[in-house]
């Protein structure tokens, strides 16, 4: 007799293996379900529950795939993908930037999913990953735990926002050429008594400023604004000319992308 395993975590199924998987729940009249199919459900939200972990497992299988010849660089949020992405993109086409191996930015969510994500994408070979932080207070501390760590032995993929610009507390936006920072800023945040390209102080970080510049003119800042605000910085960033940059700015972007190649 074969041995039946039931579970409900994505990591015990087998997406090699799927013709032997069943999907039990409870149908409408309360007795127990079995069925082989795994796409579409057969009785609703109870069987689409059922089916998850198998999902889950199919989506585990390819993120695997994917990564295969991929350079992963764990960053906090999102926000921060879209602006290493853009300049990736810029340094790649000017030929500042040259990696053997396709650089892949994940986000994890924040500062407290780094370390948890950190083993995740690590895999079977156990290569860590490079790990990008901001250099403020929960970044500094993060840095600092994984460099007790699982980066003990590998101090070189740990690498800080502050490494690439001399600035207290700075984070990946600070990254980017301030003047075009702020005048995105100041075209999504308009006040009528103050705009925010007069208020901006270069060489402080300005996602603080953009806090302070909202709180004083009565502007409420959503949950998620910083992705937004990458959004639309995008495209003023990719529409810059290798001309348009100042060198200091490129030197800065080619060093991070040299750190990232080592």
């Amino acid at each position: 007799m074969a041995p039946v395993l039931d579970t409900h975590s994505p990591f015990l199924v087998d997406p090699d293996r799927l013709d032997r998987v069943r999907a039990v729940y409870v149908k409408a009249d309360g007795t127990t379900g079995v069925s082989a199919d795994l796409r579409a459900p057969e009785a609703g939200k109870a069987q689409s529950r059922s089916v998850y972990p198998v999902h889950a497992a199919l989506g585990l299988s390819v993120s695997e795939t994917l990564l295969q010849g991929c350079q992963p660089v764990i960053v906090e949020g999102p926000s921060d993908l879209i602006y290493l992405s853009a300049l990736k993109t810029l340094m790649v086409g000017s030929g500042g930037a040259r990696p053997l191996r396709e650089l892949l930015f994940m986000p994890a969510g924040g500062v407290k999913g780094v370390g948890a994500l950190v083993p995740i994408v690590a895999g079977k070979e156990e290569a860590l990953p490079f790990v990008l932080v901001d250099s403020d207070g929960a970044g500094k501390g993060l840095a600092e735990k994984l460099r007790q760590g699982a980066y003990a032995a590998a101090p070189g993929r740990l690498l800080a926002v502050g490494d690439f610009i001399e600035m207290p507390g700075a984070e990946v936006e600070d990254l980017l050429p301030p003047q075009l920072m702020a005048r995105v800023v100041a075209r999504w945040l308009r006040a009528a008594d103050e705009d925010f390209e007069d208020a901006f102080r270069p060489g402080q970080p300005i996602i603080g400023q953009i806090e302070q510049y909202a709180k004083r003119n009565g502007q409420s800042l959503e949950p998620g604004w910083k992705v937004e605000l990458a959004k639309k910085v995008r495209p003023a960033l990719l529409a810059l000319s290798a001309k348009g940059i100042p060198a200091e700015w490129q030197a800065r972007w080619a060093k991070l992308f040299a750190a990232l190649a080592e």
